[in-house]
């Protein structure tokens, strides 16, 4: 079949996915900071298809979750959310975590959930990293990324960017 003009088949519908990325990681990392460090194996580099899409990204994370535990995305090595609220732990995060029957220790395993998005109008190539940090009251905690303190649950951690046509 020939068409005059754009093959109407080439023009992804309001919704439709136009990709998938994906990251998982393994080996259990420490994370002793703070300020908020990149996860090791949770980096991807992304070049929208689109200039008009929207660009979802979660992350699912396997961790000690020690104390009080900040978490998020970072654009170019920029949070990509700033907390405006009273957040006294780290502003620079999309979520904080405290289980108060925890305290500081390093023995249980958690599931972390972040799901985030931003308006994409470019397609410029950039790079997207999940970032987490123990910290609180300028007391730096281990945190442990895909395993506890006791290196006897190994997990893996995961990431995925969708870029979805607006």
């Amino acid at each position: 079949m020939s068409y005059i003009g754009i093959d109407p088949s080439a023009i992804a519908a309001s919704g439709a996915v136009i990709q998938v990325q994906k990251a998982i990681t393994q080996g259990r990392q420490t994370i002793n900071s703070a300020s908020m460090t990149e996860i090791s194996g949770l980096v991807i580099n992304f070049t929208p298809k689109s200039d008009d899409s929207t660009i979802i990204l979660e992350a699912m994370i396997s961790t000690s979750n020690t104390h009080v535990c900040s978490w998020g995305f970072y654009k170019d090595d920029t949070t990509m959310r700033t907390t405006t609220g009273n957040n006294t732990n780290v502003t620079e995060s999309l979520a904080t975590t405290y289980d108060q029957s925890i305290g500081s220790g390093t023995g249980s395993m958690h599931t972390v959930f972040l799901l985030d998005y931003e308006t994409n109008t470019s397609t410029t190539q950039r790079e997207y990293a999940v970032r987490g940090v123990a910290t609180w009251s300028s007391t730096n905690y281990n945190l442990y990324i895909n395993d506890r303190s006791n290196d006897d649950m190994a997990s893996f951690s995961t990431f995925t960017i969708w870029e979805i046509q607006n």
